[in-house]
């Protein structure tokens, strides 16, 4: 094989090569957003009047490493000595499965195999003894009134560092473990078994979650921004399920990335009616004979009752629990909720499907006609033009009309005037905004520029099925109330306005044991030539 050639006229061109080159490069280099590992010795040079064989062991190399850190599998040959590298001659065999193996790598940037990964432990920990308050004054509490919480910062080299880090599979990982003091004490138990429950926590290139499938997993790096989100949530168990531990996640500038974890106690206790506190806040667990809408509640609902979604009442709360149809999702957006993720609490600010414009169809969505208007719903995937009708729209209605297309005895409304003279076609002036009726279907001049919008559009409703649980009932007490009903209230008086929660409560409550949370990272790490990152920095910001 000679160490430079010049490619035949019929065989690759240069500018092929450098099509690869570009591809790749994509890849293993500084590339944009979800592309970009930042591995510059793996960085394909271009070719210039010819492709040398240096160039093609190049890119056979960066190919090489590239899939074994995602684990594809590839099947061009390693370089161009390899036995299955062609001769000059019949070097265009080789370019389908070079064009296939480049295709997959792409495909699969953001995989990484666990065989070329390096999980490293306790890059910074915190950690702290909180005890019985009514044993030791003075000493760290952890109660509802003394609410805890760790946070830190991971920065990088730079911005692009830190993408390259979550594209190349890195994982910042989170550890929490409770050793009780006292083991009969159930409060302690249960955080306890919560937190070793969870195993560990990982914030990924798309979501974080545990690594042992439980609580509600929420956004990873790609969708953090420069305010505190919640990322991770996990609650207790029995009596104390409302013991939360929380994991919030930011951008610090432009190389870093905030993580704040806290562990909200918030123990529940119930009383049976006859006995509630004047100005306490309850949550209604169970009606029995009791009529709670005479002591301050708006209604007697308790939690768990499956709805549809076109049968919520604003200004109820619910939980997201389905969306049955997946080609078809509701919208728990336009309903109320901050996002669509099963588990997610919101108050119903409406109810039933999206009113869709016919011009603002998706297209393979289902809706059903509402409004006609002047609207050929025909064209628009449906069988027919009569309310009620569903269909899959293949297509959006057209609403913007020039001169020469208006339809007489249609209303239109001015949007560009143009050249166009508009009261020649049924307008009482040229203004923008104008409503009238087409008396011509073109202007004067003929072929003028002017522009007229369909003001009777038709309407469908976006098809979807989905359910959502209520929560119950939550009321301050104007009175005691009577018969069988039970109420909970938190246990505790607190107010922390870093997370801005607050609460009641009423009775001991504490947490006594040692408290540990330690950040762990994974990072690729395949030495001495393939997709390896360093580590960035870990910092206390808050300790416990």
């Amino acid at each position: 094989m000679p160490q430079s050639y010049y490619l035949n006229r019929w065989k690759l061109h240069v500018a092929d090569f450098n099509s690869f080159a570009d591809d790749i490069n994509d890849i293993v280099g500084i590339g944009a957003g979800h592309s970009g590992y930042g591995q510059s010795h793996l960085v394909v040079a271009k070719a210039l009047e010819k492709v040398t064989t240096p160039l093609w062991d190049e890119l056979l190399t960066s190919m090489l490493y590239a899939g074994r850190h995602q684990g594809t599998t590839l099947n061009s040959p390693t370089n161009t000595t390899h036995v299955s590298w062609p001769p000059t001659y019949e070097l265009d065999s080789i370019i389908p499965t070079i064009t296939t193996d480049i295709a997959n790598i792409v495909g699969n940037k953001l995989n990484s195999d666990v065989l070329y990964m390096t999980a490293t432990p306790n890059q910074i920990s915190s950690s702290k003894i909180y005890v019985d308050p009514a044993g030791s004054p003075g000493t760290p509490y952890w109660t509802s009134v003394e609410q805890i919480y760790y946070e830190a910062v991971v920065t990088f080299t730079d911005e692009d560092n830190r993408r390259h880090f979550f594209n190349s599979g890195g994982e910042l990982r989170f550890d929490a473990t409770l050793i009780p003091t006292d083991g009969s004490h159930a409060q302690s138990v249960d955080w306890q078994t919560m937190l070793s429950a969870i195993a560990t926590i990982k914030l990924s290139h798309s979501s974080t979650e545990s690594s042992a499938s439980v609580g509600t997993p929420g956004y990873g790096f790609n969708m953090l921004s420069n305010t505190y989100q919640l990322v991770y949530t996990k609650g207790g168990t029995g009596d104390y399920s409302s013991n939360q531990i929380n994991i919030y996640a930011k951008l610090s500038g432009t190389a870093g990335i905030d993580i704040k974890i806290s562990f909200d106690d918030a123990h529940i206790s119930t009383l049976v009616a006859g006995n509630f506190v004047i100005g306490t806040e309850y949550t209604i667990v169970n009606v029995g004979t009791t009529d709670f809408t005479l002591i301050g509640a708006t209604d007697n609902h308790i939690g768990g009752t499956v709805v549809a979604h076109t049968a919520l009442v604003v200004g109820d709360e619910y939980v997201i629990t389905s969306n049955t149809d997946a080609s078809n999702p509701v919208d728990w957006v336009s309903l109320g909720s901050v996002d669509n993720a099963i588990g997610r609490k919101f108050v119903a600010t409406a109810t039933g499907n999206v009113s869709t414009l016919s011009n603002s169809l998706v297209v393979g969505k289902d809706y059903t006609i509402t409004a006609v208007g002047g609207t050929d719903f025909i064209a628009l995937g449906s069988a027919d033009n009569n309310v009620g009708t569903t269909f899959t729209a293949t297509g959006q209605s057209v609403s913007d009309f020039m001169s020469g297309s208006w339809v007489i005895g249609t209303e239109y409304e001015i949007l560009i005037p143009g050249d166009t003279d508009w009261t020649t076609v049924g307008a009482a002036d040229n203004n923008i905004g104008t409503v009238f009726t087409a008396t011509a279907i073109d202007s004067t001049p003929i072929g003028s520029s002017g522009t007229a919008r369909l003001t009777n559009i038709g309407t469908a409703d976006y098809v979807a099925t989905g359910t959502a649980t209520t929560t119950a009932t939550k009321f301050t007490a104007t009175g005691p109330g009577s018969g069988t009903g039970i109420a909970s209230y938190t246990t505790g008086t607190w107010s922390e306005p870093t997370y801005g929660t607050s609460g009641t409560w009423t009775g001991t409550d504490y947490v006594a044991g040692t408290l540990t949370v330690t950040l762990d990272e994974l990072r690729p790490v395949d030495s001495p030539n393939g997709v390896t990152l360093s580590s960035p920095t870990y910092s206390h910001i808050s300790q416990l």
